[in-house]
């Protein structure tokens, strides 16, 4: 099981393609976490480990532990400046919520 991250410029792709990202680098553009019940840890868990893949428009996600059915995820796509300048994704700078970013709730069901 994995998420796919769709609709990325062209340009980002191409950038993708050239260098190569550790798994840091590739959280600091698009993340994967597990919800929690408490809103104010929400922002303050670490994302899933796992592995990323470019295809040819779009990005694939694969937790290196199997989503599990009936819990909550959500995945978040940090963009606010990033789909601007992808040497910014590249960069060892830590991003936060409020950079702005793009999220996705998403549940597995039985």
């Amino acid at each position: 099981n994995g998420i796919e991250l769709y609709n990325i410029p062209e340009y980002v792709i191409d950038e993708f393609r050239i260098d190569s990202l550790d798994e840091e680098q590739w959280k600091n553009f698009f993340a994967v976490y597990e919800e929690t019940v408490d809103p104010e840890l929400r922002d303050l868990q670490p994302a899933l480990n796992g592995s990323y893949d470019v295809a040819k428009d779009l990005i694939q996600f694969k937790p290196e532990t199997a989503f599990r059915k009936g819990v909550s995820y959500f995945a978040r796509c940090y963009m606010k400046k990033l789909l601007q300048d992808p040497q910014d994704i590249i960069s060892k700078r830590r991003l936060s919520s409020s950079e702005g970013f793009i999220e996705y709730k998403f549940r597995i069901e039985d």
